[in-house]
């Protein structure tokens, strides 16, 4: 057998087991890609009121609240009813296309897309320049 003919048949012989082994990846790697639906969550069961009718919110303990600092923030977060987290990563996309704070929320908005939450009475939106980040802040 000349060297060329050689070489032929031993790269088509190692060609098969290779692509063997490539092919079957390949269609696992595809199937693995596709996203399962998410399925339809059941509704939050609601909060059972105390005997006395106060919600179980009411009767937690305020010491339990000021112990954790990060929980209290949360908490507050919760009560005004706002995601910052949303309005945060459009300040990031914001700051990394433009290389500077937005000069109002209204500018974030409009640029953006993303809507600005009502806040309830007292609560007011801020941006804060240090962190660079949006922060619910109350009102005296």
């Amino acid at each position: 057998m000349s060297a060329r003919v050689r070489l032929l048949f031993l790269s088509l012989t190692l060609m098969k087991p290779l692509s063997l082994l490539v092919l079957p990846g390949l269609l696992l790697a595809s199937a693995c890609d596709k996203k399962n639906e998410p399925t339809p969550a059941a509704p939050p069961p609601s909060a059972a009121a105390a005997p006395d009718g106060t919600s179980p919110a009411e009767n937690a303990p305020a010491a339990a609240l000021t112990a954790n600092p990060q929980l209290e923030k949360q908490l507050k977060a919760v009560q005004t009813g706002v995601d910052l987290a949303n309005l945060n990563k459009n300040l990031d996309i914001f700051v990394a296309q433009k290389k500077r704070l937005p000069s109002s929320l209204a500018e974030l908005a409009a640029d953006s897309g993303c809507p600005i939450p009502k806040l309830p009475d007292g609560v007011v939106l801020v941006i804060d320049k240090k962190s660079a980040s949006i922060k619910a802040v109350r009102t005296q």
